[in-house]
């Protein structure tokens, strides 16, 4: 199981999480158009734990290829809806989401954030054993200032992940799998040991019939954090009382050519 990437902020990952924030300059209330800057990636540090790999390499396996890329993409713009009922209370609806919010400290606090913890334990009868544990916790910060009809400011998401892998280092041909289920190449190269004397870099991994680790049992422990910033502007709309909005809060343009 792997987790997926984070692509649409809010309409495609069930992991986000989500805190908007408005600064004290206005009544945020109302029909929002964000337009958003578009995402250069997020930036990410990746930390091996703990592993029982043998010949593994610092670095990555040297490519005879080099590629250069470069883009310039458009902005993602989409509608959102800020609401007030009659208890004071407060909501933020973006897409399918339903966001609940609070005063703090002078400001409007919409929270949520999503975490799992999860484990997936697999076994034969022949003794091959598969053990996978992870936790994932994404949260997502949306700073907003309101001057009148205008906002601006700043989405943020960041995420963060622990997941550990412990697998049998050999098993049989009744187990049915050709090579492990450790995502070791992700992660590490090893030396092999060429055949003409010469190294034979590769990605990790732990195969069937071969002694790929320190004991009988192959183990790593990864973690990483990404964060992701994005800047924007909005723009509030009138609509006037009876008119739908389900049509405009479903609208949108996708950055770039929307791939």
């Amino acid at each position: 199981m792997h987790r997926a990437g984070v692509q649409r902020w809010w309409r495609h990952s069930p992991w986000v999480g989500f805190v908007f924030f408005v600064g004290c300059g206005g009544d945020p209330s109302g029909i929002w158009l964000f337009q958003l800057d578009a995402s250069e990636g997020a930036e990410c540090e990746i930390t091996i734990n703990n592993h029982n790999f043998l010949n593994v390499l610092d670095g990555e396996a040297t490519d005879a290829w080099t590629t250069e890329e470069s883009s310039d993409s458009s902005s993602e713009v989409f509608f959102g809806q800020v609401l007030e009922n009659e208890s004071g209370g407060w909501a933020l609806v973006l897409a399918d989401r339903v966001l609940q919010g609070t005063q703090d400290s002078g400001r409007w606090v919409f929270a949520w954030e999503h975490s799992e913890d999860g484990s997936e334990l697999s076994s034969h009868q022949s003794g091959y054993v598969f053990d996978h544990q992870w936790n994932w916790i994404t949260k997502t910060r949306v700073t907003m200032n309101v001057e009148k009809k205008r906002g601006s400011g700043s989405m943020d998401v960041d995420t963060g992940d622990w997941e550990f892998w412990r697998e049998s280092d050999a098993w049989g041909d009744q187990v049915g799998l050709s090579s492990g289920q450790i995502p070791a190449g992700d992660y590490m190269t090893v030396n092999r040991g060429g055949g003409n004397g010469g190294p034979a870099v590769e990605a990790a991994s732990n195969r069937r019939d071969a002694p790929d680790c320190d004991g009988q049992e192959c183990e790593l422990e990864v973690s990483s954090d990404c964060a992701d910033s994005r800047s924007y502007t909005s723009t509030r709309y009138e609509v006037d009382d009876g008119v739908p909005v389900d049509f405009l809060l479903d609208a949108t343009e996708e950055q770039g050519l929307g791939n």
